[in-house]
């Protein structure tokens, strides 16, 4: 793979993000800009130094994986709590970058929760790669939560005797960003899910209130299909 034509190509438009000018950047432009660089990023890093074992080489991978944009190193936490989530990983009250820090302009103003659902960790339960386009990004934001929750994210399990309704742990982790409690958050996820018979039988059953909601067990299995896309 390192030795292809396509990831030289590859490499060296990466090479060339020193002379974006993020400043000029619309918010479209700059949300769908730092996705795409963010999977890219995740992708390329497997590639060159291959996949975490455990998780402290995640935890290194996520911290210490960087490009260079705009004469500014930022790194996969960087780009996803600094930029795009515009906050803290440890306290999300904080900002993650600081007034001071040159890269603080290039912080999403407003936080998006459906990023979420588009940022590729290559694990088994994370987003699949897609690539992402100012012009349309809102709709094609919410096309990627609905195929998340249509391919696995959102379960419903019938074989019980009351109804078990089972979530991803991706809306686990950032639960202050779908509601804070399991009935807010599965009212966001209706309001997600593709029209079928599927999301009115689980309206049905959320307006009942006779279900139990349960979060899925974390998937850190790394999907090798995704990385080669």
């Amino acid at each position: 793979m390192e030795e292809s034509k396509e990831f030289l190509q590859f490499t060296q438009a990466m090479g060339a993000l020193i002379f974006m000018n993020i400043e000029d950047m619309t918010c479209p432009m700059k949300l769908a800009f730092f996705i795409n660089i963010y999977n890219a990023l995740v992708i390329h890093g497997f590639i060159v130094k291959g996949f975490p074992l455990n998780s402290w080489d995640t935890k290194m991978f996520f911290r210490k994986t960087k490009y260079l944009i705009g004469r500014h190193m930022y790194s996969l936490n960087d780009l996803e709590y600094g930029v795009l989530k515009n906050k803290s990983y440890i306290s999300g009250c904080l900002k993650y970058f600081s007034k001071k820090d040159p890269r603080f302009n290039s912080a999403l103003k407003q936080r998006e929760p459906l990023i979420h659902f588009a940022l590729v960790r290559g694990t088994q339960n994370s987003p699949s790669l897609r690539i992402y386009s100012p012009e349309c990004i809102d709709e094609q934001l919410q096309m990627a939560a609905a195929n998340f929750l249509q391919e696995g994210g959102c379960v419903l399990d019938m074989t019980t005797g009351k109804p078990i309704i089972r979530l991803s742990s991706i809306l686990k982790k950032n639960y202050k960003d779908f509601g804070c409690s399991k009935r807010k958050i599965l009212g966001v996820v209706l309001q997600y899910m593709l029209n079928d018979k599927r999301k009115s039988k689980l309206e049905e059953i959320y307006k009942s209130g006779k279900y139990s909601l349960k979060f899925m067990q974390d998937n850190n299995a790394i999907n090798a299909e995704q990385s080669d896309q």
